[in-house]
């Protein structure tokens, strides 16, 4: 009777520490490496022998993304000095040196900067360029210092006139 007390305890245990099931789930956490995910893992889990490690795990998320918030903050400052010198009648190698980012020119514009016609986006700036000089510009916050880049060369004439 004992022996059959002790099991229903041990497995009343696991079902209730969710033993059985918090291997799969850490499992899944490990897999989308997110904050939210271990956020999630050790409210659901908080006795989970994968405690400490999720834990930690989450710590290092954590100061990961202040790092990132924090060089994206650095970025951003740097755009906003150099926005007022992004003006109408520069050229677009003059844009990349000011943004830090001239070695970039022949990916962002593989058929030539001097003679793009067309927008392009880059690091936060909408530029509509005509023969790689800008002609009109706007700042998506957003996006502002994020580095990215895409360009375009569909619609410009009707933007020109």
């Amino acid at each position: 009777m004992k022996k059959i007390l002790a099991i229903g305890v041990f497995l009343l245990l696991c079902a209730i520490s969710g033993f059985g099931q918090s291997k799969g789930t850490w499992e899944k956490t490990q897999s989308q490496k997110t904050i939210t995910a271990y956020e999630e893992f050790l409210k659901k889990y908080p006795e989970s022998k994968y405690k400490e490690l999720a834990q930690k795990q989450l710590a290092d998320l954590q100061k990961q993304k202040e790092i990132q918030d924090s060089i994206k903050q650095v970025k951003i400052k740097e755009a906003l000095l150099v926005s007022d010198k992004i003006i109408p009648g520069i050229s677009i190698q003059e844009v990349l040196s000011l943004l830090s980012l001239k070695n970039l020119e022949s990916i962002i514009f593989p058929t030539g900067a001097k003679t793009f016609t067309g927008t392009a986006k880059i690091s936060g700036f909408e530029l509509v360029l005509n023969n790689g000089i800008v002609v009109s510009k706007k700042v998506n916050q957003e996006d502002l210092g994020s580095g990215g880049f895409e360009t375009h060369t569909t619609l410009v004439n009707s933007v020109l006139k």
